[in-house]
């Protein structure tokens, strides 16, 4: 069965879980993990652009729902290795 436009119902659900989302400072990444925090997630997003990934995560909180903003360069395996293990 459809959900109903503008409905979240059915839609698979991430609570109590941890969403790293990189590229999270704008565009893509700020929407993807601002629907992350719609169904449950707490989300890290992550960004070259620090100021920007926590003013999104701000935003966000600011919404109810749980965000840290972090800066990363996925270009560095050893600081992407750390994030996660964080």
């Amino acid at each position: 069965m459809a959900a109903a436009a503008g409905s979240r119902a059915g839609i698979r659900t991430f609570a109590e879980g941890v969403a790293l989302v990189t590229g999270g400072a704008s565009g893509i990444g700020a929407d993807l993990g601002l629907e992350l925090v719609f169904r449950g997630a707490v989300v890290v997003l992550a960004d070259r652009d620090a100021g920007g990934s926590r003013a999104e995560a701000g935003r966000i909180a600011a919404a109810g729902g749980r965000a840290e903003g972090v800066t990363l360069d996925v270009r560095d395996a050893s600081a992407v290795d750390a994030l996660v293990t964080d």
